[in-house]
């Protein structure tokens, strides 16, 4: 997999159009689509269920609202499955509803620890593993599994930003209008760039990182997180993409030197 493409965005986009972002939801609101975000599926009830031992407890009715304020607003999806003896309706995130809670945190989950708050993102996404965000901003460069057993706090604060930044870029940028061409055009344009370039400064520092602890004799980089992530071919074959990319903006400007600089 190389960079993300601009195509690649847009086509993800189009997915959301019709979805307003603009929802003006409660912290309580916010709270509890994290709470179905962190199960593969959940029913009214059980959510209701959930909420009981939390400050968040409130009567079944008031669950239920918030239930019917989600699906309109298409950021939770009916799943077919049914519990045949109360007859419960399952529930799931949209991926919109998946980009919403990946870059919007309530207080009161207390993520301060970065490995805490890079798990919590990562289990929600485990539970999204098939959906188009995770697909094309994740998995198509790392294997998931390889991602939860990195415990190395500068890495994983590295990976919390690229995931949220994605979500965040795709969040603002669907309720542009795009029969405003050249608008929409430059705002795609800009939030890929932004995106590349945060996924190739993690590369290139997983790969500095990686040369020092080869480098030092102290290091056993078969035991370290690192070598978790360089063993991963998916993501060495975008560090690959990367040192091609370097190498021919690398014999550009040394041309350029040559021409004008002599």
């Amino acid at each position: 997999m190389g960079y993300i493409s601009e195509s690649d965005v847009q086509e993800y986009i189009l997915q959301l159009k019709s979805i307003n972002s603009k929802l003006g939801l409660t912290e309580f609101e916010i709270y509890l689509l994290h709470q179905i975000g962190t199960k593969e599926f959940i029913s009214t009830y059980k959510l209701y269920s959930d909420l009981k031992s939390t400050e968040y407890s409130v009567a079944y009715k008031n669950i239920h609202k918030r239930i019917k304020k989600f699906y309109s607003q298409n950021l939770i999806e009916k799943i077919e499955k049914k519990d045949i003896r109360h007859g419960s309706i399952y529930y799931k995130l949209t991926s919109f509803g998946l980009v919403y809670i990946l870059f919007i945190f309530p207080p009161s989950l207390n993520l301060d620890i970065i490995t805490d708050k890079k798990n919590y993102i990562l289990e929600i996404v485990k539970h999204y593993k098939n959906d188009s965000f995770c697909k094309l901003f994740i998995s198509s460069f790392w294997d998931m599994k390889n991602l939860q057993l990195v415990n190395d706090t500068e890495i994983s604060a590295n990976i919390i930003d690229y995931i949220r930044l994605c979500a965040n870029e795709i969040r603002l940028i669907v309720d542009i209008d795009d029969t405003d061409y050249l608008y929409y055009e430059r705002k795609v344009y800009n939030a890929t760039r932004r995106i590349n370039e945060t996924l190739e400064a993690l590369a290139i520092k997983i790969m500095k990182d990686s040369s020092k602890s080869i480098k030092s004799k102290n290091n056993d980089i078969n035991k370290s997180d690192i070598y978790l992530l360089i063993k991963d071919k998916k993501f060495c074959q975008f560090l690959n993409q990367v040192k091609r990319q370097f190498d021919n903006d690398y014999d550009i400007f040394i041309n350029y030197e040559k021409k004008f600089l002599n």
